[in-house]
């Protein structure tokens, strides 16, 4: 964990690198289940917003969308098909309005 943070940014700044200048949307993690009650999670959801401010990038809180769904998760880490297909609809949606949600 204590590599996250300067990893993402390094991350970010390769594709910032990038010739063709693309657009950066950041997305803050899918939580562990419909709950908040992960420590590392919680962790890696507060460092990729921190990242994402200092980086001044679109953020798209796919967190706070799926908490309290516990119909989108099979189980803690894999989502149901309608899960899949509310995700891809979260992040098409925020890509094109040409921010984040």
């Amino acid at each position: 964990m204590e590599h996250f943070k300067p990893d993402l940014r390094r991350l970010i700044d390769r594709f910032a690198a990038f010739s063709s200048k693309p657009t950066i949307y950041v997305a803050l993690p899918v939580p562990r289940g419909p709950k908040d009650d992960d420590e590392n999670y919680r962790r890696v959801r507060v460092e990729t917003e921190q990242v994402a401010q200092e980086k001044k990038l679109a953020v798209i809180d796919l967190w706070t969308a799926f908490l309290g769904h516990a119909e989108f998760f099979k189980d803690p880490t894999h989502l149901t098909v309608p899960g899949r297909r509310y995700l891809a609809r979260l992040v098409a949606d925020a890509i094109s309005k040409g921010r984040g949600g």
